[in-house]
């Protein structure tokens, strides 16, 4: 007997405690058999009432249906020597109709050479498996596991190292599984921070996937160029100015190597879906190149239909969400915030409810980080970036200072003391 057969046959013979054991790993659409898939949906629909499942009932069922003749169905009983082995089965039938349905895609997307539809419907096939719970036991074991791991090995972080001490030391490194939003108004560095961080990890031989919609690949090369090499972002703007300073000509030479050495790889398309960064990023995680996922910005990403624009941003935010827990890599989501704050003649430091367009991104972050430059404001502030943890699902939250090097495309650890938030409002006429 084939799988199909042995799958209903195992139904037929143990009834609803079978269905239920493989309910969740397939449906009628996965047998490739007309009367096979039939006869599975009438064992669900009736395993959803009190009804027994039996041979009998359902030959009956079906036969009202015009589905098969009871005989047929008795026939498929007794020639099923046991349901014992029907989940196997079922995973069997599970590969093989998953594999049916992405040749199926891929013969569509060759005859019509549509790129963007082929690759969601391959991303809406592979995420749409069914969920698979585990015992406490193996989650905890698994949990101790690593933790034990971590510590045999020295390893103070339990994430990927950002580069930045008190980042690292608040958030224990980003965390497979987690969404990092990086938040800002316009100028405050986000797009910078975001960079420095994925040149950090690409810099300890971790893969990392960068899709910049705002920026070219070439300018986000220059940038990590200037931080790498240390040197000004003029003197690639104008390069002849590197003949008046030769000691450049051999730090940048060195972070030019440095960048064609990393693991890093970029995509500056632009006018794409979430979904279309999501089937590449799956390609890529199986072939072990991606291990962080930056998205720079959300705000530049082509949003999919719905009804409001919150609801098209929520869409996003979700599938980032899926994203990180399903490959079980960090993923950054750099935003925008309003421009609220900025009205009047007082400049009031950024909140998580300043996210443009939706509180989804507020909620569906694991943490967010929210940049402002008071300097930018006010010119006798203080310098440095205030960047405020200001949410995290599993730490603590608090503010953080960076030292800004601009001109260089880069902030850096800082050694002044931390920020202390006396003021909800920062002014911009010294009463900072």
């Amino acid at each position: 007997m084939s799988y199909p057969e042995n799958v209903i046959g195992g139904v037929l013979m143990d009834g609803k405690a079978a269905y239920w054991r493989i309910a969740d790993l397939l449906n009628p659409d996965d047998f490739q058999d007309r009367t096979l898939a039939a006869l599975y949906r009438i064992c669900g629909e009736l395993a959803r009432t009190d009804a027994e499942v039996d041979a009998f009932i359902v030959g009956e069922h079906a036969e009202r249906q015009g589905v098969c003749s009871s005989a047929d169905v008795m026939e498929i009983r007794i020639r099923t020597a046991s349901a014992a082995n029907i989940r196997a089965y079922a995973e069997a039938m599970k590969a093989d109709s998953l594999e049916r349905r992405f040749r199926a895609i891929c013969a569509t997307g060759a005859q019509t050479g549509d790129m963007a539809t082929t690759q969601a419907a391959i991303t809406a096939l592979l995420t749409a498996q069914p969920a698979h719970a585990v015992t406490a036991a193996d989650a905890a074991k698994r949990m101790w596991d690593g933790v034990i791991a971590r510590y045999e090995a020295g390893e103070d972080l339990a994430g990927l190292s950002t580069g930045f001490t008190k980042i690292d030391e608040m958030t224990g490194g980003l965390q497979p599984g987690r969404v990092y939003g990086i938040g800002a108004r316009a100028k405050m560095g986000k797009t910078i921070l975001a960079m420095n961080i994925c040149t950090n990890v690409a810099r300890n031989d971790h893969p990392v996937a960068i899709w910049s919609l705002e920026m070219s690949d070439e300018e986000l090369m220059q940038r990590m160029a200037c931080s790498i090499g240390e040197v000004d972002s003029v003197l690639l703007q104008r390069p002849r100015l590197l003949d008046e300073r030769d000691e450049y000509w051999a730090k940048l030479t060195m972070a030019v190597k440095t960048l064609r050495e990393m693991p890093l790889r970029i995509s500056d398309r632009t006018d794409v879906t979430i979904e279309m960064i999501e089937a590449q990023v799956r390609q890529m995680h199986a072939m072990g190149q991606c291990e962080l996922l930056c998205i720079d910005y959300l705000g530049l990403l082509r949003l999919p239909k719905a009804d409001r624009q919150d609801l098209a941003i929520a869409h996003i935010t979700r599938r980032a969400k899926i994203i990180a827990k399903e490959l079980r890599i960090p993923v950054i989501l750099v935003f925008q915030l309003n421009r609220g704050s900025e009205n009047g003649q007082q400049v009031r430091t950024p909140r998580p409810s300043d996210a443009r367009d939706s509180g989804a991104i507020e909620q569906d972050l694991d943490a967010m980080f929210l940049l402002h430059r008071p300097s930018y404001y006010d010119k006798n502030a203080p310098s440095g970036l205030r960047l405020d943890l200001a949410i995290q699902r599993n730490g603590p939250t608090g503010l953080i200072r960076l030292e800004d090097e601009l001109h260089r495309c880069r902030f850096v650890n800082s050694n002044q003391p931390d920020w202390v938030d006396n003021a909800s409002r920062l002014s911009v006429d010294n009463n900072l």
